[in-house]
C-alpha cells in the first residue's frame, strides 16, 4: 500500500508539489540520500552515466548503490515507485529486448531522473526501454512496482504489464496500487457528485430540514474511508480537487499537501497483512520543485525535517546520507 500526490504550478507563489505516502511493514533502511552530479551510475546493460542531473530523495543503499523509493533530481523531475504485486510483469532478463535497450526495475529512477528533465523527456527515454527483471543481486529480488512521474509539463504513469510497457497521462494527480491506473480513473467517476458546499436538502415529513440535524460535511457523504487501493485513490483525488490550492501560499500548499496524505494514512494496527504484520504509513514525504525541498515526517517523529539540494549538495562523486 502507497499512495503518491503531485499539485500542478498554483497558488500565490507558482510550485510544484509531489510526494507519497510509504506503507510498509517495515523499515528498510531508508535515508534522505542525494546523489551528486559527478557519481558514477552504472547499469546493467547500458553505458554507466558518469556526469547527471544531481538528486535527492528516500533510498536505502546497496553497495554504494542508491535503491531510490521516491526522489526529486535538480531540474525539479520527481518520481516514485508504488507497490503493484500480480499486475506488474517485468520483460525476461534475456530474450528479443536488445541489451542496450534493457533497463532494471531499480534502475529507472535513477536512469530517468539522472537524465530527464521534463515529463516529454522521461516518454522519449522510454519510447526503446524493456523494464526487464533483472535483480540488484541475489539476496535482493526486484519488487513488482508501477510508477508516478511529474514536472512542471505534467505527470505520467509508468505500468509495465503482461502486455507491454504502458505510459498514461496523469489528469487526476494520484496513484495509489492495484488494480491498474485505467480502472482508478473509470471508477473515480462514480464519485463526481461529492463536493465541499452543503448542499440543498429537502424538508423530511413532518418538517424538519434535513440539515438541521447534521452538522457541516453533507456535500462528501458517501466518500470511502477505508485502506483498500481504489478507496485511497478516490478519497486522495476529490481531497486534492477539492483544496483550495490557489488562494495558499507556498508553506500553506506544503501542509495542505500533508493534510491531503495524512487523510490517506492507515493508523498503526489498521491494516495488517495476511502474515499478521502491522501495515503502517512509514513516512510522509512532500518535495517542493520550485525551492528544490525534500521534506519529510516519519511516523514515530511527526515534525517536518526539510533538507534542500542546495548547489553544494550537488557536487562531488560520492552518495550523501541525510
Amino acid at each position: 500500500m502507497c499512495t503518491s500526490l503531485y499539485i500542478g504550478l498554483v497558488g500565490e507563489e507558482p510550485h510544484l508539489l509531489f510526494g507519497r505516502n510509504m506503507d510498509i511493514e517495515a523499515h528498510f533502511n531508508e535515508a534522505v540520500t542525494v546523489t551528486p552530479r559527478n557519481y558514477p551510475f552504472a547499469f546493467r546493460c547500458r553505458s554507466s552515466l558518469s556526469e547527471h542531473y544531481a538528486i535527492v530523495g528516500m533510498a536505502a543503499v546497496a553497495e554504494d548503490y542508491p535503491l531510490y523509493a521516491d526522489a526529486m533530481n535538480e531540474k525539479g523531475l520527481c518520481m516514485a515507485g508504488l507497490h503493484f504485486p500480480h499486475n506488474a510483469v517485468y520483460a525476461p532478463p534475456c530474450g528479443f529486448t536488445k541489451e542496450e535497450h534493457r533497463l532494471a526495475p531499480f534502475e529507472l529512477i535513477p536512469y530517468l531522473l539522472g537524465t530527464c528533465a521534463t515529463v516529454a523527456e522521461v516518454k522519449k527515454a522510454l519510447g526503446d526501454v524493456a523494464i526487464s527483471d533483472i535483480h540488484f543481486s541475489h539476496d535482493l529480488l526486484n519488487t513488482p512496482l508501477h510508477w508516478h512521474a511529474a514536472a512542471a509539463d505534467g505527470a505520467l504513469i509508468i505500468e509495465a504489464t503482461a502486455d507491454g510497457l504502458h505510459l498514461y497521462d496523469d489528469h487526476v494527480g494520484v496513484l495509489t496500487n492495484n488494480p491498474p491506473y485505467p480502472y482508478h480513473t473509470a471508477h473515480l467517476h462514480r464519485y463526481d457528485n461529492l463536493r465541499a458546499d452543503f448542499p440543498l436538502v429537502p424538508h423530511r415529513e413532518g418538517g424538519t430540514p434535513l440539515g438541521d440535524t447534521y452538522d457541516l460535511g453533507l456535500g462528501m457523504v458517501g466518500l470511502p474511508g477505508d485502506y483498500t487501493s481504489p478507496s485511497r485513490f478516490v478519497r486522495c483525488a476529490t481531497l486534492r480537487r477539492l483544496t483550495e490550492w490557489a488562494n495558499l501560499s507556498r508553506k500553506g500548499a506544503v501542509a495542505q499537501f500533508f493534510c491531503v496524505l495524512e487523510a490517506v494514512a492507515p493508523p498503526v494496527g489498521c491494516v495488517k497483512t495476511p502474515k499478521g504484520e502491522v501495515h503502517a504509513t512509514l513516512y510522509t514525504c512532500c518535495m517542493d520543485t520550485e525551492s528544490l525541498v525534500y521534506h519529510l515526517r516519519r511516523a514515530e517523529a511527526p515534525d517536518t525535517v526539510s533538507v534542500v539540494l542546495t548547489e553544494e549538495l550537488c557536487l562531488g562523486e560520492k552518495l550523501k546520507r541525510i
